[in-house]
């Protein structure tokens, strides 16, 4: 009796051990909030400046430094429903003495009077390049003529 009871606990033992280490650690999952974009007329045309933050990266730590590397790129959606693809890219890489809580994004790019005035909308395509998680965020604005 003794041997089955033993048998039996350490069944349960071993199947708990098993299904705790098959458990895979929730990977925690990247966002961007916060999207603006600012818009500056040079007269020849517009200087375009997006920026979001991005929260959810991994980072790894050596030494006691925490890194983050997030590229990007961006797509336009110009008035008539036309898409430029990958009108901007770039990879933003820091790293501290501490971990981050969110890593702001910043982009430049300039748009020629070729682009008409109206309503435009900017995909802001984000990717974790530790995790290769990737994340998307818009933002509507304007070109006009006014200052």
């Amino acid at each position: 009796m003794k041997k089955i009871l033993f048998s039996t606990i350490l069944g349960f033992a071993l199947m708990f051990i098993l299904i705790s280490c098959g458990e895979k650690e929730e990977l925690i999952k990247i966002e961007a909030f916060n999207p603006e974009v600012g818009v500056y007329d040079l007269g020849d045309g517009w200087e375009i400046n997006p920026t979001t933050f991005v929260k959810g990266f991994i980072q790894p730590e050596e030494n006691g430094t925490y890194s983050a590397k997030v590229s990007f790129m961006i797509d336009l959606v110009k008035p008539d429903g036309s898409k430029i693809q990958n009108i901007a890219n770039g990879i933003e890489e820091k790293s501290q003495g501490e971990k981050f809580t969110d890593l702001k994004i910043e982009a430049q790019f300039e748009l020629d009077t070729t682009f008409s005035v109206g309503l435009y909308k900017m995909i802001l395509n984000l990717k974790d390049e530790h995790s290769k998680q990737t994340v998307s965020i818009e933002k509507d604005f304007t070109l006009d003529n006014e200052e």
